[in-house]
């Protein structure tokens, strides 16, 4: 502590290892945000991208376009007198890279 006093109130300035060590830490300092920067950059754009995808398989599912499958789905529940009854229906299945597939079913016009 009285070194701190004792430098603060002498006319002596700072020695050229005292700089240079200061402006090695800065120099560090700065190159380590330009790097985080650079890689949440790049994140971001990923995230956007992966995004913009999913969004543009979401609105082709809902226009129903696509993958189109054809099926048939037993309800033995839907009648009033306990008979069973299968339903026609189209599948319509989009993979997304790297999670689950986005599926939607329709009753088939006509069934």
């Amino acid at each position: 502590m009285k070194r701190m006093k004792k430098k603060l109130r002498g006319a002596q300035g700072e020695s050229i290892a005292e700089v240079l060590i200061a402006v090695l830490i800065s120099a560090l300092a700065l190159a380590l945000l330009a790097g985080m920067i650079s890689g949440s950059i790049n994140l971001i754009r990923k995230g956007e991208k992966s995004m913009q995808e999913y969004i543009g398989k979401e609105n082709a599912l809902a226009a129903r376009s696509g993958a189109v499958g054809v099926g048939s789905v037993s309800a033995p529940e839907r009648l009033t007198d306990g008979s069973a009854t299968d339903i026609d229906v189209n599948c319509y299945r989009i993979d997304v890279p790297g999670g689950s597939p986005v599926v939607a079913y329709e009753v088939r016009p006509g069934a």
